[in-house]
């Protein structure tokens, strides 16, 4: 699945794909609509980071998140 087909089917204008390497770490490898700031600040997440791909690498699962200000929207898939 592309990024795109994933943003049409979550309805959402923005996204990204990060994939967990062998040492638990996230990078990013694909987007849609973000600027260097944010994807400097997650290029490169691990499991202790205080955020959302952060609480996705420490529970070992995916998720989609609607409103990045509020942790409380956060849906794991």
């Amino acid at each position: 699945m592309t990024i795109h087909a994933a943003m049409d089917i979550t309805g959402v204008d923005m996204g990204h794909v990060q994939e967990c390497d062998d040492a638990g770490v996230l990078t990013i490898t694909a987007h849609v609509g973000f600027e260097q700031p944010f994807l400097a600040n997650f290029a490169r997440v691990e499991a202790h980071t205080d955020s959302a791909c952060g609480a996705a690498i420490a529970g070992r699962q995916r998720l989609v998140e609607y409103l990045v200000e509020n942790f409380e929207e956060i849906v794991y898939v």
